[in-house]
């Protein structure tokens, strides 16, 4: 989220004044800092869209006397999912024994799969694959390579004939993500309707045997 409102608690009864720094602009009472009678303060920047980056924030106290206390904190806003900015984040890309009209149009009559993928791993981000309703992570069957290969081996799964809903997302941890999807059709019966015909040769012209 980059329209943010900062927050944090003073103690009132020290008698002093606060002062929030946010990005080098120190906001007081008198230009958008809100201080309640519980001490929670405030500083409402949703009118403003902050750019991606890193924002110190910090606060200072300081009392009649002089004396000061600041607490610092690094806010980091992420609206980015491609953090290396390269264009390539994820993509499911093959299955094993795509036997369609094409290499590449995931129709296959091999009901044994290995489903395979990419994944930007300069992104610094996670992976769930998601095939006909069950979630692969790297703990239970996703394997991803140093190159960003990613894979799930269902071989030893005979996968009824049908359409199979495949998703890949990244998440990063800022919360942004990114999904892909793709249908898979396996199809292992030559006769599709079901009726028990397919293809006959049935006469000649002057059988005259």
């Amino acid at each position: 989220d980059n329209t943010l409102i900062f927050k944090g608690t003073v103690d009132l009864g020290d008698n002093s004044t606060l002062a929030v720094t946010i990005n080098g602009v120190v906001y007081t009472t008198a230009n958008g800092l809100v201080i309640d009678a519980q001490g929670n303060w405030s500083v409402d920047l949703t009118g403003t869209v902050l750019p991606d980056g890193t924002y110190p924030v910090s606060a200072t106290v300081t009392d009649v006397a002089g004396n000061s206390k600041t607490v610092t904190q690094d806010v980091v806003i992420d609206t980015k999912i491609d953090q290396d900015g390269d264009g390539n984040t994820v993509a499911i890309t093959a299955i094993t024994q795509d036997t369609g009209s094409s290499s590449s149009d995931f129709i296959t009559n091999d009901n044994t799969l290995i489903f395979k993928g990419t994944v930007d791993l300069g992104d610094n981000s996670t992976l769930a694959v998601t095939i006909n309703g069950v979630v692969y992570t790297t703990a239970n069957g996703l394997v991803i390579d140093a190159q960003g290969n990613w894979s799930v081996d269902l071989t030893g799964t005979v996968l009824p004939d049908g359409t199979y809903p495949v998703s890949a997302t990244v998440t990063d941890v800022a919360g942004n993500s990114k999904t892909v999807t793709q249908d898979v059709v396996i199809d292992t019966k030559i006769d599709q309707d079901g009726d028990g015909n397919t293809v006959a040769i049935t006469a000649i012209t002057q059988d005259t045997g």
